[in-house]
């Protein structure tokens, strides 16, 4: 993960290259993964409409109590 987000140091990643450089099944399992990682960062996190009805209600609750 670090080497797919650019997280090592020089040596970390010319040492990295060079196995996936020359392991085919490290870099089948490296392209699988950043594979995965491209999928869930297109993912969209978003809440449900039942979890903001939710949200704004207890908001207006809260906002009563405090009103004298």
């Amino acid at each position: 993960m670090r080497f797919h987000y650019q997280e090592t140091s020089e040596e970390e990643h010319q040492e990295i290259s060079r196995a996936l450089e020359s392991d085919q099944e490290l870099q089948f399992q490296y392209q699988e993964l950043t594979s995965q990682v491209r999928q869930l960062d297109e993912v969209a996190l978003n809440p449900g409409k039942d979890a903001i009805a939710r949200i704004l209600a207890a908001s207006r609750s809260a906002v009563r109590k405090d009103v004298p």
